[in-house]
């Protein structure tokens, strides 16, 4: 370790912030690399025109093109080629007449770039990732590219696989209970399939909470299904029989690690003979206040990611008599160490980083259909015709999650509004 530090005494200031010594160090690198773009006589500085003036490949002169067009220094990292590539740009350079004061300084901005990596992370892949969190443009694509891999990887490693994930909230002023909001939740998991027979998951594990994230007793609940209302059965699972695959799967009940009954899914067949969809649905009476009180000051609509899927999707209905206007916030939340607890200290709460945000889309009206749930307009009735209100009541805001990182949940955040002065 000593050596190395013995040969950054250029690049290290004392009391220098790692985000503050990288933003420089990909700064001085970009500013080279512009400067010999500028030199090469390069035209409009695009891949192409640098591949005629200094003769490289495609895939290096879209790497120097990127570089130079940077306007922060933290997306420069997925641009720099490795050392090889760097020496191939100094003698094309070198060729076309570009000054050596320039070409020196790009060798001197990759030397630091590369004493950034000794120091910081060992390796090059390390140090984009710890580079990427401070990154503007470029943050996006990189978390669904990780995202996406780990995806994959999680498929295997856990057995099981589904096409997508969603969940509904519906609020309404209460019918039963004054002063509170009931709620319709419909959710569904579509295009399951299991990599191993063994593989299981689970299918059902309603839970209500306060701020503290304590569990709170659901005064009544109704299914959306008229069949499974009939059965007049309080631990009837809430399938909507007419949205899932013939045979509904086979549950077990099983305690969780919280004292919860949870209704967990039985092994089956593997691959594409397996696959399976299914939504459920119930209406909540009395969820929670309308207004801010004492230990309840928001309203969070979470949906769970617990196994690998490629798209997850939180849709929220407001009805315009609630909280309609507050535009709710994202937050993305680790799991790894238990079920995150809402609201409540912010220091127990293990936030992910998500560039992605609620989008609005209006009335009810307008959010009848999405492309990733079949017969979705259907299933938005059915919670319609229950709780007694036309799509136009209520104000809608979707968030797409492409490979959500698991386990973790996705929250639409708001707070409630303070009592209205009579």
């Amino acid at each position: 370790m000593s050596d190395i530090l013995a040969g950054m005494s250029s690049l290290i200031e004392p009391k220098e912030t790692f985000e503050a010594q990288a933003g420089r160090v990909l700064g001085g690198y970009r500013d080279a690399i512009a400067d010999l773009v500028h030199s090469a006589a390069a035209q409009s500085g695009k891949g192409i025109d640098l591949e005629r003036s200094l003769g490289l490949d495609k895939t290096l002169a879209w790497k120097v093109s990127s570089a130079a067009a940077c306007g922060y220094p933290f997306d420069v990292a997925r641009h720099i080629p490795g050392k090889s590539a760097i020496k191939i740009l100094v003698k094309a350079g070198r060729t076309q007449g570009v000054s050596e004061s320039i070409l020196t300084r790009l060798q001197d901005a990759y030397q630091d770039y590369e004493s950034l990596i000794r120091a910081h992370a060992g390796d090059r892949a390390t140090l984009e990732m710890m580079l990427l969190g401070f990154a503007e443009q470029e943050r996006g694509r990189a978390d669904r590219e990780y995202r996406k891999s780990a995806f994959r990887a999680n498929s295997y490693i856990f057995g099981i696989q589904a096409r997508a994930v969603f969940r509904t909230y519906m609020l309404t002023p209460s019918t039963l209970y004054e002063s509170q909001f009931d709620c319709v939740s419909i959710r569904g998991h579509l295009g399951l399939r299991r990599l191993r027979t063994n593989a299981p998951w689970i299918a059902h594990r309603p839970r209500v909470t306060n701020d503290q994230g304590e569990d709170m007793a659901i005064q009544r609940a109704t299914p959306l299904d008229p069949a499974v209302r009939a059965q007049g059965n309080p631990m009837a699972v809430p399938w909507m029989h007419k949205y899932c695959s013939d045979p509904i799967p086979d549950i077990r009940r099983v305690a969780g690690s919280d004292g919860r009954v949870q209704c967990e899914v039985l092994e089956g067949e593997v691959g594409n003979t397996g696959v399976t969809s299914y939504v459920l649905g119930e209406m909540i009476f009395g969820v929670g206040p309308r207004f801010a009180v004492e230990g309840h000051n928001v309203v969070e609509l979470a949906v769970r990611a617990d196994i690998p899927v490629e798209r997850l999707i939180l849709d929220q209905f407001i009805h315009r008599d609630l909280f309609a206007k507050i535009e709710p916030t994202l937050s993305l939340y680790s799991e790894l160490s238990g079920p995150t607890p809402p609201g409540g200290d912010a220091s127990l709460r293990h936030g992910l980083p998500v560039v992605e945000s609620p989008a609005s889309l209006g009335d009810g009206a307008g959010a009848l259909h999405c492309a990733d749930i079949p017969r979705y307009g259907e299933i938005l009735r059915d919670g319609l015709e229950l709780c007694g209100h036309a799509a136009q009541d209520f104000v809608v805001h979707r968030t797409t999650l492409e490979f959500p990182p698991i386990p973790s949940s996705v929250v639409h955040r708001m707070e409630l509004p303070e009592p209205r002065a009579d």
